[in-house]
């Protein structure tokens, strides 16, 4: 069997996954023939690249970031032939740089695939993919505008309900067309690899986590959303408390995650940038699903925390318990006491924090002063038993190349480097540690954005439930009145209950 590395191109490593699976019939080696950048959009140079070949992925990139094309399993010819190619499909990738991955099959008996001397690679008779044709099409400034179309779309291919304008956003403008030779083999995954422009992509996975599609994202938001502690407890919802300083990116995650849920770009929690923190209240968010249900998590936010100002340790405390109450407003002037209007005295089990996500914003360098200083709030956290992770933020601005597609978070050595780094500092296991990109300058949710804010959501909600059942085992050493620490909030008495 052929086995070989990933050849250039900007076919990304997860599309080729996903091209794999489509093609079927075992692993795949994707050869790039020809690309027309480099090798200019001309009829004559494409036949002389890729005739005779076997079968190819022809690959399209819009400049709206969507990402489709076409596969076809017999060769390309320089004569004018219709093929019957029945295992041919056209497919779909990206909807402006959102994953969608839609295969679109033949319709059996039709003609799918024509080479002709004249035309580039064309999809279904009449035209359900036609590329280009006849002259060359000139480089203007960076696209190419094609003088195909797709207006036979799901005449050939079985497309049920979609349009041509759901795949290419209405043009046949594209920034790049790619086609790729497929071979039997096994691709490499032991080098760095160029695939989208300025998207360096490592080929081996340093943490494993399923395949990256749309089915993911839903599998991800149907578990959460209608996630249940099966613990049997009075403790109610599990509670995560989001730590972090001002401009992590506490609520752009609250945000990003009922986003993940709703199918659309949410804003319930304050966001914003600036020297002082947008939050000024203590708030924990319920979560919402699209169907109006609601899972058993609560994110708590609270305002960005800053040296010798706002937040110190004894107010963490209250926090942890639960003394707090909710939109609560801190005033970083003044102290959160067992006076201060609201304290919860003897506060149920309902209200306690199960676990604590220490935000961290990537892109900036944390100076050792400051890093002592978020150290000794950790500390807290840690010796109440109270499991403690770590949420990366950030990470399209501290490596836009990454960003670029973030199916590949997890294959970048870099963002690997931060993680093992933070999981020393703090004493984290890296496996608690997760790089996370929030909603910043999207105007609609994205599959992958989704499934790396929803995956760490998974884990806090994982950590935060073997919490719970530790506490009802009796493992932890916290008393069952939930107020066994050492800071003074503990241990006021009072008939009145709040």
């Amino acid at each position: 069997m052929l086995k070989s590395t990933m050849s250039s191109g900007r076919l990304t490593q997860a599309n080729r996954d996903q091209l794999e699976t489509w093609i079927g019939d075992g692993p795949k080696v994707f050869h790039l023939l020809y690309n027309i950048t480099k090798d200019s959009c001309d009829t004559a140079t494409f036949h002389q690249r890729c005739d005779n070949q076997g079968p190819t992925v022809t690959v399209l990139y819009n400049p709206q970031r969507s990402v489709y094309g076409g596969f076809a399993s017999v060769g390309w010819e320089g004569s004018d032939i219709w093929s019957l190619d029945n295992a041919a499909f056209l497919f779909h990738l990206k909807l402006i740089g959102s994953r969608k991955c839609n295969k679109f099959p033949a319709k059996l008996g039709c003609k799918t695939v024509f080479s002709s001397p004249t035309y580039g690679p064309v999809f279904g008779y009449g035209g359900d993919l036609n590329t280009f044709h006849s002259q060359p099409i000139p480089n203007e400034n960076g696209v190419f505008k094609l003088n195909g179309n797709m207006g036979r779309f799901g005449t050939n291919f079985d497309a049920p309900g979609l349009q041509s304008a759901d795949i290419n956003n209405g043009t046949m403008d594209v920034t790049e067309l790619e086609v790729y030779k497929v071979t039997d083999g096994v691709r490499l995954k032991t080098v760095e690899t160029q695939t989208e422009p300025g998207c360096l992509e490592t080929a081996k996975c340093w943490r494993k986590t399923p395949d990256w599609n749309q089915q993911l994202a839903e599998s991800l938001c149907k578990e959460l959303g209608s996630y249940q502690c099966p613990v049997e407890s009075n403790s109610g919802d599990v509670r995560i408390l989001l730590l972090g300083p001002i401009g992590s990116g506490k609520s752009g995650f609250v945000n990003t995650v009922q986003s993940a849920f709703s199918g659309r770009l949410r804003q319930l929690a304050p966001v914003g940038n600036g020297e002082q923190s947008i939050t000024t209240q203590f708030k924990s968010y319920r979560l919402r699903t699209r169907s109006g249900g609601h899972p058993n998590i609560r994110l708590c936010d609270i305002p960005g925390m800053e040296r010798r100002l706002g937040l110190d340790i004894t107010e963490l405390g209250f926090l942890l318990d639960g003394n707090v109450p909710e939109q609560y407003t801190f005033n970083p002037c003044v102290q959160f006491t067992t006076r201060s209007p609201g304290f919860v005295y003897k506060p149920p089990r309902s209200r306690e924090v199960h676990c604590v996500a220490l935000v961290v914003d990537t892109s900036a360098d944390k100076e050792t002063e400051t890093v002592n200083w978020l150290k000794t709030f950790t500390r807290l956290v840690t010796k109440r038993g109270i499991p403690l992770a770590i949420l990366l933020t950030k990470i399209d601005l501290a490596f836009p190349t990454s960003a670029e597609d973030l199916s590949g978070v997890f294959k970048s050595q870099a963002i690997e480097t931060k993680v093992n780094k933070a999981s020393s500092i703090f004493g984290v296991p890296r496996n608690n540690v997760w790089p996370v990109k929030n909603y910043e300058n999207e105007a609609c949710v994205d599959d992958d954005v989704t499934i790396l804010s929803l995956l760490a959501l998974q884990r806090l909600v994982h950590l935060a439930e073997d919490y719970i059942e530790g506490q009802e085992n009796g493992i932890t050493e916290r008393d069952e009145g939930g107020n066994g620490g050492d800071h003074p909030g503990e241990t006021v008495e009072s008939d009145t209950a709040a």
